[in-house]
């Protein structure tokens, strides 16, 4: 009975049970971590640059706080792409290009944690 309970609230896209599946939840654990990092990461980036697009005041504590942070994931980025700007609205280009390197980085270390520690049993056995 209360296996049948515990199966019935588990979701879709979850394994059967079986000996591997506190290895597939702890390696799902790390995986879902690494999207939670990054995109913490891809978001702030987002919020540069809206703030940027906007002309958002840099001397303002949050725009700055924002700057700040994201600056050292966007500097290999800097001086790629020549960035469009009128008065003090900005669209910055390496911003966007980093985003999109990040996602596939991000997706890249999630199947390589797949790949290296997951290895689901044989069902021919």
């Amino acid at each position: 009975m209360e296996n049948r309970q515990s199966n019935a609230t588990r979701h879709a896209n979850e394994p059967p049970l079986s000996s591997h599946n506190a290895l597939y939840m702890r390696v799902r654990r790390v995986a879902n971590i690494l999207w939670l990092l990054f995109g913490i990461l891809e978001g702030m980036i987002g919020m540069r640059i809206l703030l940027k697009l906007i002309g958002a005041n840099p001397g303002n504590p949050f725009a700055n706080f924002v700057y700040n942070i994201t600056q050292p994931f966007l500097f290999m980025f800097e001086g790629l792409t020549n960035d469009p700007a009128f008065d003090n609205v900005v669209l910055e280009l390496h911003s966007i290009i980093a985003l999109l390197v990040y996602a596939f980085v991000t997706w890249i270390c999630v199947r390589m944690v797949w790949l290296i520690f997951y290895r689901p049993e044989d069902i021919r056995r």
